[in-house]
């Protein structure tokens, strides 16, 4: 842990998952028996505070017994688990169309992919949405180059697309076409084809063909 300008470590750590991340969720920190909490308790509240997912930390020095909430109010004990504790595993997302001006406010489940939650609580069929790849990056400023590999996969909507056919998805890396409403770290929509219209974004390959933008962009 980041102790100000100095390195300490938590003796025991319990995590949560998050979308596959682990994080903290208690700290408990012991000290020799019978030496008390004082300074026990103040090296915890320093390690909760540069740690925005711990809820709870115990104290204790083998003989005296402390826990605190995430306000550093003393609890009797850590309450008993209820699945409301757990972060969720929604995941809120925006679509942008900004050949049509529109935007689409939809979310996901990082633990069923398939299903697209959309305003009314209405969800995309299996057969109304269609799976594309997910590369990293693209260059939004200095040429990098791509990485073949697939990072992920993205299940969406069909008929939001013009055309799905031979449509990916890219990481935008760089802050040039923020003017564009494209930012760094958005995913866009990129269909192959090789050539692009007049006004159109384009995405440009090493060997020159085009993949243009889908004007279709997710935050």
């Amino acid at each position: 842990m980041n102790n100000f300008s100095r390195i300490g470590f938590v003796d025991i750590v319990v995590f949560n998952y998050n979308n596959r991340n682990k994080e903290p969720f208690i700290f408990v920190e012991v000290k020799k028996s019978g030496s008390g909490l004082l300074n026990c308790i103040e090296q915890l509240k320093s390690y909760m505070s540069t740690t925005k997912t711990c809820k709870y930390g115990i104290v204790s020095d083998g003989i005296e017994f402390m826990v605190l909430n995430r306000e550093f109010q003393q609890e009797q004990d850590i309450p008993s688990f209820d699945s409301s504790m757990l972060p969720s595993s929604l995941e809120k997302y925006s679509y942008i169309d900004l050949n049509n001006n529109s935007q689409y406010d939809f979310m996901r489940d990082y633990d069923s992919k398939k299903e697209i939650l959309v305003e009314d609580d209405k969800i995309y069929p299996v057969e109304d949405v269609i799976k594309l790849n997910i590369y990293e990056n693209i260059a939004a400023g200095p040429p990098i180059l791509i990485n073949s590999t697939v990072e992920d996969e993205f299940y969406f909507p069909k008929k939001w697309l013009h055309n799905t056919d031979d449509c990916y998805m890219v990481k935008v890396k760089g802050n040039s076409m923020i003017n564009a409403n494209i930012d760094n770290g958005d995913i866009v929509i990129i269909k192959r084809q090789n050539i692009v219209g007049n006004y159109e974004i384009a995405a440009v390959d090493s060997d020159e063909t085009l993949d243009k933008i889908a004007v279709d962009i997710l935050d």
